[in-house]
Parts: C-alpha cells; structure tokens; sequence
C-alpha cells in the first residue's frame, strides 16, 4: 500500500545492545475525497531476541487531516492529537 510520507520515528533503549525494532507503515489509500476516511496503520515488531522497554513511536499527522483515534496492542497507548506518541513495551 502507499507510504505514509512522515513515517514513524522509534526512540527507546535503556542502555546495553540495542533490541532490533522493525517498522513498517501503511495507509489504505493514496488519495482520499473530503469526507472520507483514510487508515494509517503504523507496525512496530521486535526483530531480535533481545528486550525492548521504552520504545516510543511518534508520528506528526497530515495537517489537513483529523485524527479519529489510535489503538495499540501494548504499551500505555498514544496521547497527542498532531504528534501522536505512543508508549510501547514488547
């Protein structure tokens, strides 16, 4: 599917190696008219063996669009409503 053009940026670590975090984001249309809903899907998967804790996605959302609502399947969840940052724990 298209690509969000500002795709998301991970933060996290807490010292030690580095765990291999994979990102990946989509949206289910390239254009959308006025009115209609375009869904952004933002993926975070662990790609090693090793922890991860304090990993924070953030995301600046298109200025012309509004922000319906965010969901993730760990973590505390997101706040903000322009930059989304989400708290994720894996």
């Amino acid at each position: 599917g298209p690509r969000h053009g500002n795709g998301p940026r991970p933060r996290g670590g807490g010292g030690g190696s580095a765990p291999d975090v994979v990102l990946a984001s989509l949206a289910d249309r390239a254009v959308a008219s006025v009115g209609e809903t375009i869904l952004f899907r933002y993926e975070a998967r662990l790609g090693s063996s090793a922890p991860a804790t304090k990993v924070v996605l953030t995301v600046e959302r298109p200025s012309n669009t509004e922000l319906i609502s965010t969901k993730v399947n760990r973590g505390s969840g997101c706040t903000g409503t322009r930059t989304i940052t989400c708290d994720l724990d894996f």
